[in-house]
């Protein structure tokens, strides 16, 4: 009985989740769409300026590159891109797991842990 109870309670638990976000998503479907429009063209401009400023740097030294810290920030503004468009054309509900969410945080809380610890090692060399 505790096996069936469990596996009622995922389905039925995980069945109520599903159903707010697509309430909450029919319901707001006009603010929803603009709010990940404006969120796509804001992180692809951000990850075109950070490209460009990769680009044009001439500045390194030889503490760690800050280089690699803005070609992670530039992807990790592409990858918040393709979550934005996975939200507008509807593909979350089929693609976005419970790993692809894990994935996903743990992405992004690695770069800015590696940015502040590269930031911080680099304002030597900028003295």
């Amino acid at each position: 009985m505790g096996r069936h109870h469990d596996e009622d309670y995922k389905r039925d638990h995980s069945g109520a989740v599903q159903g707010r976000y697509e309430k909450f998503v029919s319901k707001n479907r006009g603010f929803w769409r603009w709010f990940n429009l404006i969120a796509t063209l804001l992180s692809l401009g951000l990850a075109i300026a950070t490209f460009i400023i990769v680009w044009e740097s001439e500045y390194d030294c030889a503490m760690p590159s800050l280089k690699v810290p803005l070609w992670l920030v530039g992807f990790m503004h592409l990858f918040n891109c393709l979550e934005t468009i996975l939200n507008l054309t509807g593909c979350e509900k089929k693609l976005c797991t419970c790993m692809f969410g894990c994935i996903f945080f743990s992405f992004e809380l690695t770069v800015l842990i590696y940015m502040q610890v590269v930031y911080f090692d680099a304002r030597d060399c900028m003295r």
